[in-house]
């Protein structure tokens, strides 16, 4: 027989396992949910940084651009803007910011021009300057006074003592006297510098130079086998020229004349007698000098003192016409005059003494030296008559 079945009893709960059930779907979800968070962390930090626009900076608009034109004399002149080099070609044009600016132009040998500018935005000035020559000022003096004197080559127009301006820089002073000897002084000026300087010339003739003894070498004479000839050397002897010639001709040539004399008797203390060869050595004169003084227009020199005295005549005229020719030497004294007054002979003689007393200033030749010259003149003397 059957036995029913026994009823199926369920099993009793145990507390807590319904938690235990739910604890993996829920950490499940909190996985999502975060997951999902740092997604859209994500988007809001691309969107924040990438896709969203920047407002606009606003950038200072920058400042007009200001300029100063320089037109400089002379043109070469260094210009300097805030104590820095600008340019040294005049005209240029320097662009600056706007402020205030010192500027400063200079040159050798000129003065230096300094000043201030003031720059406004987009303002352009312009800048004319003409710098000053800087000079210096020389005293010259000297002894005994009245001495020509020459600077770098140029013969000043005043006679010493005198004061004269010149450029900054290096310079030579040369003093001569009368007798034609210098005395040089070198030396560098500076601007608005004064300088003093005394030419001591006491002497007033140069020394003479030594004059060599020409002696004509004479050979040992071999007398001829037939007969010996004496020959009469009086002519023969040097001519020294006057001391104012200014060459020298030494003639040294014998001269034999067409016949020969006899010879003189000799006295027995004559000594031994000197026999002559047949033939004397040649010997060629000395070359002259070119010393000659230069012939010059009258124009070309400047009377510096000198007047004309007065005379006694026995003319009815009321003047005479005076021609002639004046020599002077290097420091402008006269050393000979030749006058012609063709209506009054007899005054000619004392016109030439007064002319010998006139003072002109030194004659420069082409090379820039002091030498001597002729030149002819003419000149009118005027008559005035007692009541």
């Amino acid at each position: 027989m059957l036995q029913p079945a026994a009823p199926v009893v369920p099993p009793r709960p145990v507390i807590g396992a319904s938690i235990q059930a739910q604890a993996p779907r829920r950490n499940s979800l909190a996985r999502v949910a975060l997951v999902v968070l740092c997604a859209i962390a994500a988007m809001l930090a691309v969107y924040q940084f990438v896709l969203r626009k920047k407002p606009a900076v606003a950038v200072p608009a920058p400042s007009p651009i200001a300029s100063i034109k320089f037109i400089v004399q002379p043109e070469d002149s260094i210009v300097e803007i805030g104590g820095k080099e600008a340019g040294r070609l005049s005209p240029f044009e320097a662009p600056l910011e706007p402020g205030v600016y010192s500027i400063a132009v200079r040159r050798a040998g000129y003065k230096q021009w300094t000043s201030q500018v003031t720059l406004r935005d987009g303002e352009k000035q312009t800048v004319r300057v003409a710098l000053e020559a800087g000079v210096a000022r020389l005293s010259i003096t000297s002894q005994p006074a009245g001495l020509v004197a020459h600077l770098d080559g140029k013969q000043l127009e005043q006679l010493t003592p005198l004061e004269v301006q010149t450029t900054a820089g290096a310079h030579t002073l040369v003093v001569t006297n009368a007798a034609g000897i210098p005395w040089s002084q070198e030396f560098t000026a500076e601007i608005d510098g004064k300088y003093t300087f005394h030419a001591p010339l006491t002497a007033t003739k140069k020394p003479a130079a030594a004059t060599p003894n020409v002696t004509p070498t004479r050979p040992t004479p071999t007398p001829p086998p037939d007969r010996i000839d004496r020959i009469d050397r009086t002519n023969d002897r040097i001519k020294r020229p006057p001391p104012s010639t200014p060459a020298v001709v030494i003639d040294t040539e014998p001269r034999v004349p067409d016949r020969i004399p006899e010879p003189p008797p000799m006295r027995p203390d004559a000594g031994v007698p000197l026999p002559v060869t047949p033939k004397q050595p040649e010997i060629k004169p000395a070359v002259p000098r070119s010393s000659a003084p230069a012939l010059i227009a009258q124009t070309a020199v400047t009377k510096i003192s000198g007047s004309i005295p007065t005379l006694k005549v026995t003319s009815n005229d009321d003047s005479a016409d005076v021609i002639g020719k004046i020599c002077i030497d290097e420091s402008g004294h006269v050393t000979s005059v030749k006058a012609i007054v063709k209506s009054l002979p007899e005054i000619s003689e004392e016109i030439q003494r007064s002319l010998m007393a006139w003072r002109y200033r030194p004659y420069t030749n082409p090379s820039g030296q002091s030498s001597a010259a002729c030149f002819p003149y003419q000149l009118r003397v005027v008559f005035k008559r007692g009541n």
